[in-house]
């Protein structure tokens, strides 16, 4: 008895860590203060729910918000099964999509392109041969791309 709720313990939260540039910036998620960037965020079991907004603002800097994605975790399902559910005591179906969410903060009045089209098209390249050596999926290709852009 004493094993197994030592092992829920063990694996009762999901987390990502979530980075800025420049470092240093407020993060928060659901409204809640997490700290100066880089912070780690971690969610235990019991409060895990597939909604988790963020924001990040620096002085000086223009802030972000969003949305911090959740899937379903890759092997979880299988996991699962061949655990004949056993698994689904300890970690939920989904968890955050990424494990680092990276965030470029600008300067107020800081045009977006010129130094950040350098920085914009290594990440696409970057992305590019993930895709095209099969690291990534087609989907997380999209959504990955999607994200650098909108960050223009």
């Amino acid at each position: 008895m004493l094993i197994a709720a030592l092992i829920s313990a063990l694996g009762c939260a999901e987390g990502t860590r979530i980075v800025t540039r420049p470092s240093g910036a407020d993060v928060y998620v659901n409204g809640n203060h997490l700290g100066k960037s880089p912070v780690v965020l971690t969610v235990p079991r019991e409060e895990w729910t597939d909604h988790y907004t963020y924001r990040v603002e620096k002085e000086g800097f223009e802030p972000q918000q969003g949305k911090l994605e959740t899937s379903v975790g890759g092997g979880r399902i299988t996991g699962g099964i061949f655990t004949f559910g056993l698994l689904f005591l300890l970690k939920q179906p989904t968890t955050f999509s990424q494990g680092e969410y990276q965030f470029n903060l600008y300067a107020i009045g800081e045009p977006r392109g010129s130094a950040a089209d350098g920085d914009t098209a290594r990440r696409l390249r970057r992305l590019d041969r993930l895709h095209e050596q099969g690291v990534i999926s087609a989907e997380e290709y999209e959504r990955q791309r999607l994200q650098i852009i909108d960050g223009l």
